[in-house]
């Protein structure tokens, strides 16, 4: 994963509301040559915190490849820059080798990827199509069980048994990846993909007409005789924790109301929750390590 300024923006403190902590602000001026690893940039877990608070405030974003990228470098899609994936894919072999990497295993690679993908993807279908209660109900547990896993993952040959399971009825296949994930996946359960005409959009459908929903997670640190908050509008300190507490919930209240709303939520229903991590046997304000308020927000979109 790679940590980057959005484009557009630079990595100079604001002058307005949106001005970043002094923290903050040193993760921002790693950025301004480039993109930087993730494990460069959170090189423990209060820079990490630091990393998802701007992420969350779109100072920053956090990259991966997709399985779009490995199948355009599997020759399989040529929709977007095929060097680009190319690129992105032969540093995930160099740090996966510790190497420079060939044209061949940054090949295989990608051909893991999509792989991966493949079985997930028929995984999900089980899950679906399978009874509650015959041994998972979730997708991991799934995978947890042999023959299922070994059917999606298209290794249908156990022993000297060629196991099928096949759903009862055709995958209907929308989004923009079903053309490139299904028709193989309909090829390991032995059962009929129907791809729809402007299927690909369906997803982009679902999103437009489906609930608003924004989260957020506010730290509050115990330094020395201080509780500092790390929140959406900088740091902030505090001598008490029970107006620490009361600040960082009304804060993360707040801000994903007004986000939700910001983006088309209608009525936004907001709730929100507080973990308190104490040192062991204590109890009292000044063994607390750290509090985390996490509060979302979510509501239909408005039709007006």
């Amino acid at each position: 994963m790679f940590v980057l300024l959005p484009f557009g923006r630079s990595a100079e403190r604001p002058s307005d509301v949106d001005r970043p902590a002094d923290s903050e602000q040193e993760v921002l001026d790693l950025l301004n040559s480039g993109p930087r690893p993730l494990r460069y940039v959170a090189t423990n877990a209060r820079r990490l915190r630091v990393v998802e608070t701007l992420r969350q405030r779109g100072l920053l974003a956090v990259s991966a490849p997709t399985v779009s990228d490995a199948a355009h470098v599997a020759g399989l899609q040529t929709m977007w820059s095929t060097l680009g994936a190319q690129l992105c894919f032969a540093l995930l072999s160099r740090v996966r080798l510790m190497r420079d990497p060939s044209e061949q295993s940054v090949l295989d690679l990608a051909l893991s990827v999509l792989d991966a993908a493949y079985t997930r993807s028929a995984l999900a279908v089980l899950e679906v199509a399978l009874p509650a209660g015959l041994g998972g109900s979730t997708l991991n547990q799934l995978a947890e069980m042999p023959l299922l896993r070994d059917v999606a993952a298209g290794q249908p040959n156990v022993g000297m048994l060629h196991v099928t399971i096949a759903p009862q009825l055709p995958i209907v296949a929308v989004g923009g990846p079903a053309p490139l994930l299904y028709p193989t996946v309909g090829s390991r359960l032995g059962t009929r993909v129907v791809l729809l005409e402007h299927g690909a959009v369906a997803n982009a459908v679902g999103a437009a007409i489906g609930p608003v929903r924004v989260s957020i997670e506010i730290v509050i640190e115990h330094t020395e005789n201080q509780f500092r908050i790390l929140g959406p509008t900088g740091a902030s300190a505090f001598g008490d924790l029970t107006e620490a507490l009361k600040t960082a919930v009304a804060m993360a209240r707040e801000y994903v109301e007004k986000t939700a709303i910001s983006r088309g939520a209608r009525y936004p229903t907001v709730t929100h929750s507080a973990t308190l991590t104490y040192l062991p046997g204590r109890t009292d304000d000044t063994g607390l390590l750290s509090a985390t308020v996490s509060a979302s927000a979510t509501g239909r979109p408005s039709t007006a």
